[in-house]
């Protein structure tokens, strides 16, 4: 199978839309709701509707960037890991902030990077285990 990811930590979606995918998101934006709901971020309906509007925002980036970079993809090492990482959080941060305008940029900037540091983290302990 071939894992593209860019929100993803523990996450590894197929290149169709299939059952992957799904459980692939759904556990992503669980993961990332319960960080922000840990952090006090929000209330919990609150969390897991901003969690759900990121990740599909970055997965549909996610897609794009894996027709025009397919190498951006190609492998599981810290580095490439890295770059995906801050590629998401550009993409997140600022739809994570107008999702909450009333809160800091600086705590939802927090937010935004612990939730996805968790999520890759997850991916790379699971991409090293499955490998």
């Amino acid at each position: 199978m071939n894992y593209y990811f860019i929100d993803v930590v523990d996450v590894t979606v197929s290149r169709s839309v299939d059952k992957t995918l799904i459980v692939v998101i759904a556990l992503t934006i669980l993961a990332e709701a319960l960080v922000m709901l840990l952090m006090k971020y929000n209330r919990i309906q609150k969390t897991g509707l901003d969690s759900l509007i990121v990740n599909l925002a970055s997965v549909a980036v996610g897609y794009i960037l894996s027709k025009l970079t397919p190498g951006l993809f190609a492998g599981y090492s810290i580095g490439s890991l890295l770059i995906l990482l801050f590629i998401t959080i550009a993409v997140e941060l600022p739809a994570l902030y107008l999702l909450n305008k009333k809160k800091l940029f600086s705590e939802t900037a927090k937010a935004c990077v612990l939730m996805n540091a968790v999520t890759y983290l997850f991916f790379y302990l699971y991409a090293t285990l499955t490998s």
